[in-house]
């Protein structure tokens, strides 16, 4: 099998991350920790801010470090050896959040919103699955959105939703479309702020990845301005 060589800008990114857990995230002070709030703390997640990690993916004219894929996963794999709830925090609004926004949306949206994800300013969740759909999310995908003046009103229940009760936005898949061929058609995927009028959230207990809240999202009637659709309709 072949070896992987790290080069010297991946390994200094092992080394720091390495170093950064033996002081803020070591396994004496995550099981410390364990029966604590779903949350990291302020002054953790800015130091990881301030260090780039928020935007390691994220362009350089947006404010990040315009690193690859394998620089977050060497990243993430450091992180985890002793915090794996801390790994999650900070992946899911780095992978999903940023490159959601960075893949699909407008020039104008990733103006927006990609510097405040490399500034560590805005915390993004998932928003996908659904009660009765489990891993299935097209056959399960019952949310709704109806088009109405100047956007869209959202119906609809998720559950697991990981990160949800400290996230600024969600991103939420639903179905804008009921007549189509495919069941991978017509869905549409919208960048909802959490506090949005309409939406209740409820963190639900687990055994284990406590550092990082699981919750289930009620959308009752939640408008969605069309300027906060990522990518086409329908082909979310």
């Amino acid at each position: 099998m072949a070896q992987i060589e790290f080069s010297e800008e991946q390994n200094m990114l092992l080394d720091t991350a390495g170093e950064f857990c033996k002081t803020h995230a070591s396994m004496e002070l995550v099981r410390a920790g364990i029966e604590g709030d779903q949350s990291i703390k302020p002054e953790v997640w800015k130091e990881m801010a301030d260090l780039g990690w928020m935007g390691i993916i994220v362009p350089e004219e947006y404010g990040g470090l315009g690193g690859t894929i394998t620089m977050q996963s060497i990243f993430a794999r450091e992180i985890a050896r002793t915090a794996g709830g801390l790994s999650w925090i900070w992946g899911v609004t780095s992978f999903s959040g940023s490159k959601a926004i960075g893949y699909c949306g407008t020039e104008d949206q990733k103006q927006k919103y990609l510097p405040l994800i490399a500034e560590g300013k805005l915390k993004t969740a998932m928003s996908y699955t659904e009660p009765g759909g489990g891993t299935d999310l097209l056959g399960g995908m019952k949310t709704s959105a109806q088009k109405t003046d100047g956007g869209w009103r959202l119906n609809g229940e998720k559950i697991w939703s990981t990160l949800a009760s400290n996230a600024d936005y969600l991103l939420v898949l639903a179905r804008s479309d009921r007549e189509v061929t495919k069941r991978s058609d017509g869905i549409s995927m919208f960048f909802v702020p959490a506090a949005s009028e309409g939406i209740t959230m409820t963190e639900l207990p687990k055994l284990g990845m406590r550092a990082a809240s699981s919750c289930s999202v009620y959308l009752e009637d939640v408008f969605v301005p069309n300027e906060l659709l990522l990518g086409e309709e329908g082909k979310g």
